[in-house]
């Protein structure tokens, strides 16, 4: 399922955790439904230890905060350091 599309932010407000100066509405900019607010082309995961920065807008410089963010805003698990 390579380059499907995904609502980022589906248990909690991704931009909170990026921090991003700008937001981004993904889909919603070409579309101008609601339903696609936030929904984003998702590549599939090879080699994405050497695809940083992470996200649409580069906001992440490291694999292992783009991890605990994405556990925590798709899924609502708190992921410890280890």
């Amino acid at each position: 399922m390579a380059n499907s599309r995904q609502k980022f932010g589906v248990t909690a407000d991704y931009w909170t955790y990026i921090k991003s100066k700008s937001r981004i509405v993904g889909r919603f900019k070409e579309k101008s439904e609601f339903s696609d607010k936030y929904v984003f082309k998702s590549p599939s995961l090879g080699n994405i230890s050497e695809t940083f920065p992470y996200f649409n807008d580069g906001s992440v410089e490291k694999l292992d905060g783009a991890v605990w963010i994405m556990a925590k805003v798709q899924l609502d698990i708190e992921l410890s350091k280890e």
